[in-house]
């Protein structure tokens, strides 16, 4: 076997240790969730990782998908699927900064209620436009140029950087 991808054996590992953790401190039901999904994606990964024509495959897969949000979108595309996240963890933020009152927890209820419906709203236009374009035969065609993939991956690196900080911030908000 010829290892293709270092990051997905990487990831699919840190996946199934969360796995065999859930395993082994089941609680609830609803850790088999977790585990199958988890675990799912982990076997996925593993696969991805040892072939060639399986990495490709995500790697088109991927890609169609930022053409298509690139089209739909422009250069919003970069965040789009982003602002659910960010209106959750704002909301997050000023729930844990601010006094607990009856009026502000309307605020907070109706700020993930709007996430939750972007949320919603986005997976629907996005897969709305993806079924139109394979019922047209141009689903296969979306390619992105050098320098819309060179933005793509520097979105992708501050995506890691943010989420990284407040992974930290919320890990020493736990601890302290």
């Amino acid at each position: 076997m010829k290892l293709i991808s270092v990051k997905n054996l990487l990831a699919s590992l840190l996946g199934m240790a969360f796995v065999i953790y859930k395993v082994m401190t089941f609680d609830e039901l609803f850790d088999l969730y977790w585990i199958c999904f988890i675990g799912y994606l982990s076997i996925k990964g593993l696969i991805a990782a040892f072939s060639q024509k399986a990495y490709d495959k995500d790697i088109q897969t991927a890609t169609q998908k930022q053409a298509l949000n690139l089209r739909l979108f422009g250069k919003f595309a970069y965040i789009a699927v982003d602002i659910p996240m960010i209106v959750i963890l704002l909301t997050g933020l000023l729930a844990i900064l601010s006094p607990t009152s009856k009026a502000l927890a309307v605020v907070f209820i109706i700020l993930l209620l709007l996430a939750l419906g972007y949320m919603l709203w986005l997976i629907w236009y996005i897969s709305k436009h993806k079924r139109l374009l394979m019922e047209r035969g141009q689903w296969g065609t979306l390619v992105l140029s050098p320098e819309e993939e060179q933005a793509w991956k520097r979105s992708g690196i501050w995506h890691c950087v943010l989420y990284g900080v407040i992974l930290v911030l919320g890990i020493a908000y736990l601890y302290f």
